[in-house]
């Protein structure tokens, strides 16, 4: 049975097709942009492997506001400012 899943992340994001663990078909990268053009990428993704595939499966992961004030933390702790220069605003759970 064959999985689609994708990771929204704030700088890319990874669509990935496959059976389990060690059992990937296809894995593909997404440089974050806009949300209508990144969205729209992925779309095509999934169109062409729902295509070709058949999917059984969807998953999508992003990170919660308590997994970011984490990162925030570890982050901070180790003097590093993720946010510096983004264009996002920082999450209100972060640090």
């Amino acid at each position: 049975m064959l999985v689609a899943g994708v990771e929204l992340g704030g700088t890319k994001c990874v669509c990935t097709l496959g059976s389990g663990p060690g059992e990937v078909a296809d894995r593909r990268v997404v440089r974050t942009t806009s949300p209508e053009e990144t969205l729209g990428t992925i779309e095509h993704i999934l169109g062409d492997w729902w295509e070709t595939e058949r999917f059984a499966a969807l998953d999508r992961r992003d990170f919660s506001e308590e997994e970011l004030a984490e990162i925030d933390r570890h982050a901070e702790e180790g003097g590093i400012d993720i946010w510096k220069g983004s264009s996002a605003l920082k999450p209100s759970g972060g640090a």
